[in-house]
């Protein structure tokens, strides 16, 4: 056959072999599939030359069918790529529409139902067809007013043009088999979805080159991991499961024998697209590939209450975490090592004891999982208690000492004083001092928060002796009886007591 620009080389033949395609979908990556349906073309019949104009100029093109084996039965094909070269004797992979970017397809598989060339082989048919269907894939325009020209090609191919330009087809012809995405990467413990479309009326098996992964049925974005699939049957969505990272696991579905619908079109990297002119039946497979990355553990940390947690009472806890993957979390609250019914979120209400473990746990989608424990400061007031020297002595130097306790942990201080004076540089549970009857010996713990503890006194002072105050009385100067006088008295107390006088 002739080069379409007239070198006398073949160019009107090889098509196949899959375009790759990148589908982009939120946290996951996709690439291209082993295509499904596959053919051999080899030369097949004859038919007229034709003359027409292609890319503004003048040329003569041979017309022929492409001859292929389809499950057995011989189909054929016509070329829709005119400046490639095709190649004989290498397969040709089935592709969409839009993957083989050739124009007007839905007119050209007008052509196709409207010829009969590939059941008569009549070469003016084939002529006519050929060049109707280069007309629409490749802007060729046979010269109608050539005489080189066949007039019953011509007459044939005006009817074929008009018919297609008035009637395209409405919907490409389904592919025999055909899973998407071809190639998807998701992290460990997430699954992958892949959407199955098939002619074929039987079930495809799934072969799987991982024992470690697994397919399940699935609804929209829902795997239903509880049932284990080895087969498909008909359009459906499955997905694949793995409990750990894996790299490039293929899966692949294979048909028996699945309608192949005229219209359908095949491709080899760069050589001739072809187009199937006669339906038949073919046997497909398509494999894709599905990867796992290892899945980034979460991680957490414990926001403690303002002020440090108040023991027996209502504390609010918050925890602030973050997933590698971007993962959603979840959490779990624990005292004690327990789990605490309703707090699952990122803060948490508890009440809590002295002595109690609060901890959060946070799981991301693949299980895995990261604890923090609030390590808060308490908010609750020191105890403390005063012991006696076991021998007061008045007058004499002598022991004090506080015992003080933090239900918090907290560190404690003590604050001394005599007499209600601050006994300054004396910080520890230990005081000496010299007493006597009637002092008053004062400790208050304080923590490292600077909560203090209720004041204690010590207890084994005695009081000051209490001694009887004296008094005199003075009279007035005149004294004249039945007349009112003044009187003074003049008291004092020798311990400094208030004094009352009747």
């Amino acid at each position: 056959m002739d080069s379409v620009l007239g070198s006398g080389k073949r160019r009107v033949a090889a098509v196949l072999a899959a375009i790759a395609v990148i589908v982009g979908v939120a946290g996951v990556a996709f690439g291209t599939a082993e295509a499904g349906s596959t053919v051999t073309p080899q030369s097949g019949p004859s038919g007229r030359q034709v003359h027409g104009t292609y890319k503004g100029q003048a040329k003569k093109l041979q017309t022929m069918l492409f001859e292929v084996d389809v499950n057995g039965q011989t189909s054929f094909m016509f070329c829709i790529d005119i400046a490639t070269y095709i190649q004989f004797g290498v397969p040709y992979d089935e592709s969409s529409w839009s993957e083989s970017a050739v124009p007007n397809l839905n007119k050209v598989a007008r052509v196709l139902s409207q010829t009969n060339a590939t059941t008569t082989k009549d070469p003016v048919e084939i002529a006519a067809a050929q060049a109707a269907i280069w007309h629409f894939s490749d802007g060729f325009d046979l010269d109608v007013a050539n005489p080189n020209n066949d007039p019953a090609v011509t007459a044939r191919y005006n009817a074929l043009v008009s018919d297609a330009d008035a009637n395209p087809v409405s919907n490409e012809p389904a592919g025999t088999l055909d899973i998407t995405p071809s190639t998807a990467t998701v992290t460990q413990g997430k699954p992958v979805f892949f959407d199955v479309t098939t002619t074929s009326a039987t079930p495809l098996s799934i072969e799987l080159s991982d024992a470690a992964v697994s397919a399940h049925p699935a609804t929209g974005d829902s795997c239903d991991v509880a049932t284990t699939i080895t087969s498909v049957q008909g359009n459906q969505r499955i997905c694949l499961t793995s409990t750990s990272s894996r790299s490039n696991v293929k899966m692949t579905l294979r048909t028996g024998s699945a309608p192949l619908s005229a219209g359908r079109v095949f491709i080899r990297p760069q050589r001739q697209k072809l187009i199937i002119g006669k339906s038949g039946a073919a046997q497909a497979s398509e494999t894709v590939n599905a990867s796992w990355t290892a899945n980034g553990r979460p991680s957490v940390t414990v926001t403690c209450p303002k002020g440090g947690v108040q023991y027996g009472a209502p504390t609010k806890f918050s925890a602030k975490a973050n997933d590698p993957d971007g993962d959603v979390l979840t959490y779990q609250w624990m005292v004690n090592g327990s789990p605490v019914a309703g707090q699952t979120g990122a803060d948490a209400t508890l009440t809590v004891n002295a002595g109690d473990k609060v901890s959060v746990v946070v799981t991301d989608a693949a299980g895995q999982q990261a604890t923090a424990d609030a390590n808060c400061p308490g908010r609750n007031k020191p105890t403390v208690g005063l012991v006696c020297p076991d021998k007061l002595q008045l007058g004499a130097e002598n022991t004090f000492t506080a015992i003080g306790s933090d239900p918090d942990g907290d560190a404690i201080t003590f604050q001394w004083e005599v007499n209600g004076t601050l006994v300054s540089g004396t910080t520890g549970p230990t005081l000496k001092i010299v007493v006597n009857a009637g002092d008053v010996v004062r400790v208050t713990a304080a923590d490292s928060t600077g909560m203090l503890s209720d004041t204690v006194d010590a207890s084994c002072i005695p009081p000051k002796e209490n001694r009887p105050p004296v008094v005199s009385i003075t009279c007035p100067t005149e004294l004249v009886y039945g007349t009112p006088a003044t009187f003074t008295a003049v008291a004092s107390d020798p311990d400094g007591d208030p004094l009352t006088y009747i």
